[in-house]
């Protein structure tokens, strides 16, 4: 399991080179989810942000690309025209694409869609560094929110108690991550870093450890309004400590 600690594109307005619209491009870093960009191009929209330091993941959320939903849409980041990852999507899930800490020359983000069926948009666009959790992560009993739908219905009934209508309002879920035995040092480091970024941004959980030139991970999901943060002391010892917090849920779903 891995957490964003940083994200280096906030204020960043990229060049739009393929599908570019009358839209802003500034839209897409920006933490306002009431804004987005959507391109002209049925297929696809090339995101260009110049020149990056080292950071070692690029995440998206709020993108409408899934197309056929048989893993033919992506998303793509490259040097260049070098690639350096390739997420293959199903779903409009938030996506967290990871790769080896590397700076860039040219920063290029492409989300395309396969069969070309809707104008591709994307809400919201982040990279910089992540936290890769101790232990795996999530302890049992965590709610895998990536596998989750978010919903409140409310449904009108006949006098036969029967559904006349439904009405479905999508939700933001609650979730908790409980880090038990965390050592001394973790806590006093590079738990602090997270905590300092995630007061005041965004920040995206992936689940699932996968680096690769091509993946097809789903599991990601970005978090915001942090609250309950603890660390507590462990039973036994002095040198490791409980860590446990809780966030809202975006998934994208």
């Amino acid at each position: 399991m891995r957490l964003s600690t940083s994200n280096v594109l906030i204020g960043v307005t990229p060049t739009v080179s393929i599908g570019a619209s009358s839209d802003d491009p500034a839209n897409v870093t920006d933490p306002d989810f009431s804004t987005s960009y959507t391109g002209v191009d049925n297929n696809q929209i090339s995101f260009i942000f110049g020149s990056v330091g080292i950071i070692n993941y690029v995440a998206l959320a709020g993108i409408n690309i899934q197309g056929n939903k048989n893993y033919t849409s992506y998303v793509r980041v490259t040097d260049g025209t070098t690639i350096i990852t390739t997420n293959f999507i199903i779903r409009n899930n938030c996506l967290m694409l990871t790769f080896e800490s590397r700076s860039f020359t040219n920063l290029r983000v492409v989300i395309y869609n396969a069969i070309g069926n809707i104008l591709p948009s994307v809400r919201f666009i982040a990279a910089g560094t992540y936290l890769q959790l101790p232990n795996g992560g999530e302890s049992a009993g965590y709610n895998r929110q990536f596998l989750n739908r978010n919903t409140i219905t409310k449904s009108t009934l006949s006098d036969l108690a029967a559904p006349v209508s439904v009405l479905t309002k999508k939700t933001a879920a609650t979730g908790t991550l409980t880090l038990p035995n965390m050592t001394k040092s973790f806590s006093e480091t590079e738990w602090q870093t997270f905590l300092d970024f995630s007061e005041n941004n965004y920040f995206f959980i992936v689940e699932q450890d996968i680096i690769g030139e091509i993946t097809q991970n789903s599991s990601a999901y970005m978090g915001f309004e942090v609250t309950n943060s603890r660390t507590t002391a462990h039973a036994q010892t002095r040198g490791l400590n409980n860590i446990s917090f809780s966030f809202k849920v975006f998934t994208g779903l």
